[in-house]
């Protein structure tokens, strides 16, 4: 019990020297701004401001359909659409992004899920990823973004 008090206090002390360097305009200490920074692509928001959404939120459904891209950022006008052919290498960062996802899923499907045989192992991973492909869509996307900002 001790222990977790401890952690806790720790942890409320590191939130409020973060806030402390923030109101000092102190610089952030590099693995908090990575932190940020990951929590940013994670929640599919702008690469420079990341406050605005890069893509349009349906009311129903938001990972069912084609996502759709704002032209630019609500929030600091960054411009998402650089030039045709921008996001082509995207497709790549998406190929990467569901073969570990479906590497994860297989070898979930082998060591926690008895009496399957190979090819429902496979098809397991095979339906896993293609759950998967239109949040891999989006995250591929603002990954590219953020890779190339400038």
């Amino acid at each position: 019990m001790h222990f977790f008090n401890l952690k806790r206090t720790m942890l409320i002390v590191k939130v409020h020297s973060l806030s402390y360097l923030q109101a000092m305009n102190q610089p952030i200490p590099e693995q908090i701004a990575g932190f940020k920074k990951l929590k940013g692509i994670l929640m599919l928001k702008c690469p420079n401001c990341g406050k605005a959404s890069v893509f349009y939120t349906p009311k129903k459904y938001p990972l069912i359909g084609v996502p759709i891209m704002h032209e630019s950022c609500s929030n600091c006008g960054y411009r998402f659409h650089k030039e045709p052919g921008h996001f082509d290498g995207a497709v790549i960062v998406s190929y990467g992004i569901a073969v570990v996802e479906g590497v994860i899923a297989f070898l979930i499907a082998k060591n926690f899920v008895f009496g399957l045989s190979a090819s429902n192992q496979f098809f397991f991973a095979l339906i896993v990823v293609l759950l998967c492909a239109m949040w891999n869509y989006r995250l591929a996307r603002v990954i590219w973004l953020n890779i190339f900002k400038s």
